[in-house]
């Protein structure tokens, strides 16, 4: 795809869906030094967004395809006080991404599939297309809301995580 139409999906995740994260008290939060290779910063353009839920830090993450495409997923989950374990080190709190998780989600275009929010083959009219899109995440993401409010999985989120969960 274009740089042009990569740019106009930015541009229509921040003006509506990151608007929307912002709604809910979730508040920007950039990625560590230690995150800032050009290739996580071009995944992930807007950062990550974090709430704090009791003990609890909610995290959100809009993350875009690492190939240029026209494509974009949610990640989304919950790190605890004491952060993360993992066999090759510990991660605070303040320093996890959703990847770390044992228990992230994500939240996907279609029920019960994996397929990321992207443009189809035959789009004449970009731009309208990346608006459909983003509006389309934007009703989707009440799942995500219920999810953090109850923990209840929605039809467009699945469990997405490397790692076993810990019980």
């Amino acid at each position: 795809m274009e740089k042009n139409e990569i740019d106009t999906l930015i541009a229509a995740l921040d003006l509506r869906l990151i608007n929307r994260v912002k709604d809910l008290g979730i508040v920007h939060r950039s990625l560590s030094d230690a995150d800032a290779s050009i290739e996580l910063k071009r995944a992930f353009p807007f950062g990550r967004y974090v709430r704090k839920s009791g003990d609890d830090l909610q995290l959100i993450e809009i993350q875009l395809d690492k190939n240029g495409k026209v494509k974009f997923v949610i990640n989304f989950g919950v790190v605890p006080p004491g952060g993360v374990k993992l066999p090759w080190g510990s991660f605070a709190q303040n320093e996890c991404g959703v990847y770390e998780l044992p228990s992230g989600h994500r939240l996907y275009s279609k029920a019960n599939s994996m397929k990321w929010f992207e443009l189809g083959f035959f789009n004449f009219n970009a731009q309208k297309a990346i608006n459909y899109l983003v509006d389309d995440a934007c009703m989707k993401f009440n799942e995500v809301e219920r999810w953090f409010d109850s923990g209840e999985e929605g039809v467009h989120t699945l469990r997405y995580s490397l790692y076993p969960l810990q019980s």
